[in-house]
């Protein structure tokens, strides 16, 4: 190895906690002493605390700052070489663009000069190395999180508001891991917990709390604050940490929100840009099965109007007018079939006979297998996102089905009453506003799917939805 114009050493640790120990300041040394030894000088130290597999390398900064400020006659030293990457295709890919540039790489542990015949076959080796040994890592942490989450110990994920760990971030005992009430956000808790009873809407509860949208969502679908853990299969079982409310209160306010989403939104005293949109109460992505935002693009002649996924997953941006009119035969066509359904016979209407709990044990030996395979890294975590979020609509969809299978059968007259009210519906239609059609949409359906500029997917209201509503 010729003698290099600058020595650029890099040091990393996977965590802030490990940053503050020893194994940086160990790592610095050992290069310092490998430079000393030949007489050089470390020109510069790139020093950081990430993780080293490949869904973290946009995170890591200083090490793209590295391979950015290298040039022809630098050597680039670092302890180990899985301090460099875990991920054995960036290591063979950041190693050889730092060859091309004419730079020399060496790991002083693994005694690993990639410019030598015996060192580039000892750079695979050590990376194939590095890379299983971050997976067995993965796989102990892994099966150690589902034994205490089946403990109904708290051990990963956001810390929800209104609690708070009892020991700081860090600190390796059990009882971390239960959480404990913080009594100013609790009493917030419950404060959000009676207004959504009370029939406060969303936007109504974040201005009385000043506590953040996303925040109020979340404490409101909440079941950690009846004192719940989601277990590693996907079940809630009863944790260790103290509840904030009871069930009773919890089950009331998932009502209220019900409620308020089969009856559609409030009116507001001035109508939005999305008002005569027909699909903007139901529409959901088809990708992900999250709620469909709206998006604009201007220009000099025309004013384009989209629906746009809210989660900003990789569905495109599919155009209103184009879904709108998509949508209106479909309707028309569900209006008839309606019609026909109430007008064939004044028998009740059929319940099938479902196991429900079977059902519901399929769909949790299906979380299941998406967190095994998330865990094995054959699943990214936008797609675990995705297949987690068609779960909960198909357990949705699931529990309706159950609700509905428990009503009673429909009375003759109200099922006269029905046929004219959708006689009505149908007459109306063709003739009515944009705004008053939205309205008529909430009433037939519970949610379009969308993926693609024309291709929708709905799911109408059953009969027995429709009989329990206001006419």
């Amino acid at each position: 190895m010729s003698r290099p114009r600058r020595v650029l050493a890099y040091a990393r640790v996977s965590s802030e906690e490990q940053a503050r120990g020893t194994s940086l300041q160990d790592q610095q040394n050992a290069i310092a002493a490998y430079a000393k030894a030949r007489g050089l000088t470390v020109a510069h130290t790139y020093v950081e605390a990430e993780s080293a597999i490949h869904e973290k390398i946009e995170r890591r900064e200083q090490i793209q700052a590295l391979l950015r400020d290298a040039r022809e006659g630098d050597l680039v030293v670092c302890d180990k070489l899985d301090r460099w990457s875990r991920d054995t295709e960036w290591t063979l890919r950041s190693v050889r663009e730092l060859r091309e540039k004419g730079c020399s790489f060496f790991a002083v542990a693994d005694q690993c000069d990639p410019s030598t015949r015996d060192g580039d076959l000892m750079l695979t080796f050590r990376a194939a190395f590095a890379k299983e040994e971050h997976r067995r890592i993965k796989e102990r942490m892994v099966g150690t999180r589902q034994l205490l989450r089946d403990q109904g110990y708290y051990v990963e994920g956001r810390l929800p508001f209104g609690y708070c760990r009892p020991e700081p971030k860090g600190h390796r005992s059990l009882e971390r891991n239960v959480l404990l009430i913080v009594p100013d956000e609790a009493e917030a808790v419950k404060q959000v917990f009676r207004l959504c009873i009370g029939g406060h809407g969303l936007a109504d509860i974040v201005e009385r709390t000043s506590i953040p949208l996303a925040t109020v969502h979340r404490i409101l679908h909440g079941r950690v604050y009846v004192g719940e853990i989601e277990n590693s299969r996907g079940e809630w079982i009863a944790g260790r940490h103290p509840p904030i409310i009871d069930a009773r209160t919890f089950e009331a306010a998932r009502a209220a929100l019900v409620g308020r989403r089969v009856g559609g939104p409030r009116p507001r005293g001035t109508p939005s840009e999305t008002t005569p949109w027909l699909l903007r109460d139901v529409a959901t992505c088809g990708l992900c099965g999250g709620r469909m935002g709206s998006a604009w693009y201007d220009s000099t002649t025309k004013r384009t109007r989209y629906y746009r996924c809210a989660r900003h997953c990789t569905s495109k941006h599919l155009r209103v007018e184009l879904l709108d009119s998509a949508f209106e035969p479909l309707m028309l066509a569900r209006l008839a079939e309606l019609r026909e359904a109430l007008g064939k016979t004044a028998a009740p209407i059929a319940k099938a006979a479902i196991n429900f709990d079977e059902k519901r044990a399929r769909l949790a030996k299906r979380r299941a297998r998406y967190l095994e395979a998330f865990a094995d890294e054959s699943m990214t975590r936008s797609e675990l996102r995705e297949a987690m979020a068609k779960l909960d609509t198909e357990r949705l969809k699931l529990d309706a089905e159950e609700q509905v299978s428990k009503q009673p059968t429909m009375a003759p007259a109200r099922r006269r009453e029905m046929l004219a009210e959708i006689a009505a519906l149908t007459q109306a239609w063709t003739n009515a506003e944009p705004v008053d059609r939205r309205r008529m949409v909430n009433i037939v359906a519970l949610q379009v799917r969308m993926s693609a500029p024309a291709k929708l997917n709905v799911v109408w209201r059953t009969l027995t939805d429709l009989a329990m509503c206001e006419s």
